[in-house]
């Protein structure tokens, strides 16, 4: 058996690998991450047997993340060709391409774990719209998720602005190109002096939420954030 499972929202889809996991209460897990794994590491994985847990699961994490290097492809050949007696689990940190999916895993089983299309649409609104639209934004954003989630996304997404309008698009590799230009269209909206003041303040509010030094919730202070844009 082989199962994908990958998507943005890596909480949901962490808690979907162990529920599988733990489904085969007999079963020896083995998980291993695939950019520091060798494919011996694999074979000896899979073809040790244990006499006492004869049911073994093998769990690979990012084995398709960024572009496949030779060893990785070896990797996936021989995973691709095991016949029987074990069960395998792909988990990605991030969605896997389709082109990917396609190429390398076929019609594969596969759960996928997104963050609402409106988390999206109110990071990319950022610079772009005005102050009370973005609150506005904000807010209605709660009403689906935590507002630790949207915080965590926002230094995520000012990370991104500033790296591309450091270095520029061709510095986001491996970053689809689409993507890379999206962060330069938006980072257009703010100097680069800007950003970086903006991402001291994330940290400053980061660093008051993990110390109790704030009378304010992160709700409250992410609304001073935003205004201050």
């Amino acid at each position: 058996m082989m199962i994908l499972i990958h998507g943005e929202d890596i909480s949901l889809s962490r808690k979907k690998l162990m529920e599988e996991i733990t489904a085969s209460q007999d079963a020896e897990v083995i998980r291993l991450e695939a950019i520091k794994t060798t494919k011996e590491e694999v074979v000896l994985a899979c073809e040790t047997r244990s006499m006492l847990n004869p049911q073994k699961i093998l769990v690979l994490d990012n084995l398709f993340k960024g572009i496949i290097s030779k060893e990785r492809n070896d990797i996936i050949t021989y995973l691709l060709n095991i016949k029987e007696g074990i069960d395998l689990y792909f988990w990605e940190d991030r969605e896997l391409e389709k082109v990917k999916i396609n190429k390398y895993l076929g019609k594969i089983k596969a759960y996928k774990f997104q963050y609402p299309s409106s988390l999206f649409n109110f990071l990319d609104s950022i610079g772009a719209e005005n102050r009370t639209s973005l609150i506005r934004r904000f807010h209605e954003l709660l009403r689906q998720i935590d507002a630790e989630l949207i915080f965590y996304m926002i230094i995520r997404q000012w990370r991104n602005l500033i790296t591309v309008k450091d270095v520029g698009v061709t510095g986001m590799e491996p970053m689809p190109v689409w993507q890379a230009g999206k962060f330069a269209r938006q980072a257009n909206y703010f100097s680069l002096e800007n950003l970086i003041l903006n991402y001291r303040q994330l940290l400053a509010i980061d660093y008051k939420i993990k110390t109790s030094s704030t009378p304010y919730s992160l709700t409250k202070l992410l609304d001073i954030f935003l205004l201050s844009l």
